[in-house]
């Protein structure tokens, strides 16, 4: 999920926004679809992949593994639970320490800028760690997530498997959708934008008040041929990277303020995201047979994804070891989302390609 430009001709937006707040949140880009199979995006410099800098660093040092090491030691999606995390704690991890600091510490050397770039990466992981739970964006890998380094921000790109879509090849024959969704949402996330940099700064407090849901709640990711174990990406890397504290302090704080804001705005959300139900340009079903893109009709897949982003809203979570919650509070939720993020046992699961040992 990116964060848009403001949009001065949504008056919403303009509402929500308020002057000097736009700093909390990484410089965004735009893209705009031209035809069913082309669009044009805006190329925002000084990026860097995550994976990159990381694998970058180890090839410095000397301790980076040999593409052939990953194939001999990766698991199979079946094998047990206890085979991979045995080789997820004695044979990945071993090998790859946490490095990401470094490179915070080298591209920010004076105090006042690494201060100032590690809290760009805990304020803007945090939100949009949350963002993403909330509205199912699955495929974090370390190439879809960027780093600003001239501020440290963290940037996301690829947001095709945004509302829990399956990741298939079927997805390739076609990219009208990413580019139809990432010019739909930019109403959605710049919402988001004004009202997470609003109360990030001013630390304003609300009070909540949901009704349970009725909702599979799957998680994000939980379709693909190799389901997705974690809600967010917070491998050991990135909580590294925050500092001492780790995922305490600013980071659960932001989450927090993150999902206090996105509770108290759920009507206008959800009025943003209820529309893709009806539009016949999103496409909900990967199977190109399987659709009629001559008639406007709702989609059922689409209605249950709705749903399952109204239920985490409204603080229901359901993991892979138990059934969906009751509605929790912002701090339970925060509390239990982060454990899931974290959890050796879901990480271990994780497709090898996602990269959770980085």
């Amino acid at each position: 999920m990116m964060e848009f430009k403001l949009n001065c001709k949504t008056c919403t937006c303009n509402v929500m926004l308020r002057p000097g707040t736009e700093d909390c949140i990484s410089e965004p880009y735009s893209a705009v679809p031209l035809s069913d199979t082309s669009g044009l995006i805006e190329w925002v410099p000084n990026l860097v992949g995550l994976r990159v800098v990381i694998t970058s660093i180890y090839k410095q040092t000397g301790i980076a593994m040999p593409a052939r090491k990953y194939k001999e030691i990766c698991c199979s999606r079946n094998d047990p639970l206890t085979k991979k995390r045995e080789v997820f704690l004695m044979k990945l991890l071993p090998c790859h320490p946490p490095v990401l600091r470094e490179w915070y510490l080298r591209q920010f050397s004076h105090p006042t800028s690494w201060y100032l770039a590690r809290t760009s990466l805990v304020r803007t992981l945090s939100v949009m760690s949350i963002v993403g739970f909330m509205l199912g964006l699955g495929d974090r890998h370390g190439e879809n997530i960027l780093l600003d380094s001239t501020c440290g921000d963290i940037v996301h790109v690829d947001f095709n498997c945004l509302f829990n879509k399956e990741l298939t090849s079927a997805n390739s024959d076609s990219e009208r959708s990413g580019l139809v969704l990432e010019e739909k949402i930019d109403k959605l996330f710049e919402i988001v934008k004004g009202l997470v940099t609003d109360n990030l700064l001013l630390n304003e407090k609300f009070d909540n008040a949901f009704d349970l849901g009725k909702s599979k709640n799957i998680l994000p990711g939980e379709r693909f041929d190799w389901p997705e174990r974690v809600p967010f990406r917070l491998t050991h890397n990135l909580v590294n990277a925050m500092g001492p504290t780790g995922v305490e302090g600013l980071y659960r704080h932001s989450c927090e303020i993150t999902t206090r804001v996105m509770r108290q705005q759920i009507d206008q959300l959800m009025s943003v995201v209820r529309p893709f139900c009806y539009d016949p340009l999103v496409s909900w079903n990967t199977d190109k047979n399987a659709r009629d893109e001559n008639a406007e009709m709702t989609n059922e897949k689409a209605l249950e994804d709705i749903q399952n982003i109204e239920s985490r809203l409204q603080g229901i979570v359901r993991t892979r070891n138990r059934a969906q919650s009751i509605p929790l509070s912002v701090e339970g939720q925060v509390r239990t989302l982060i454990a899931e993020a974290t959890n050796i046992d879901n990480l271990c699961q994780m497709y090898i390609g996602w990269g959770p040992y980085l």
